[in-house]
């Protein structure tokens, strides 16, 4: 050790030395000081060598704040977190189906065949939107189909007045 170094460890044997809490000297970290890249965990609150901290892109320095010993002290700890759950978005991935929103689509179209034909017909006949058909209201209309067998007969109402049709009881 280097008689420039005013602190003093405690720990004679080299493997102690990550148990030690290191500080600060003249604004910076003391294992900077010892020419080590150290680092200090934000949980135990020591200083430890870089190699015992996982990697994080995101982070400034590029290293988690914790270090892998306090890290997996709390993943045992909350081991019910850390549990890969199946959520229903990734149910898909084991079945093989409806990997795209274009195969969503697709799947919906062929089970609503009437509707989906219903609101194409409605776009070729009327492009342009129209008021909304309850008086008193001037808004804007958006199309509505009363029955999707019979595709031609839309009624326009605003976006209000087409929620609350559409509510249910």
């Amino acid at each position: 050790m280097s008689a420039n170094f005013p602190l003093q460890f405690p720990a004679s044997n080299p493997s102690d030395f990550a148990s030690v809490s290191l500080g600060r000297v003249n604004g910076l970290d003391a294992g900077f000081c010892l020419g080590m890249t150290m680092k200090k965990c934000s949980v135990c609150k020591k200083y430890l060598d870089e190699s015992n901290f996982t990697k994080r892109s995101r982070y400034k320095d590029g290293l988690e704040y914790e270090c892998r010993i306090c890290r997996n002290i709390k993943r045992k700890t909350n081991e019910t977190r850390f549990i890969r759950r199946n959520y229903p978005s990734r149910q898909h991935r084991k079945k093989g189906e409806d990997r795209t929103k274009k195969d969503r689509d697709k799947r919906y179209a062929e089970k609503n065949k009437n509707k989906t034909n219903a609101q194409a017909m409605a776009r070729r006949i009327y492009p342009v939107p129209q008021k909304c058909s309850i008086e008193g209201c001037d808004n804007i209309g958006q199309r509505h189909h009363p029955d999707y067998s019979k595709p031609k007969e839309i009624i326009w109402l605003c976006r209000y007045h087409h929620t609350l049709i559409h509510m249910k009881p």
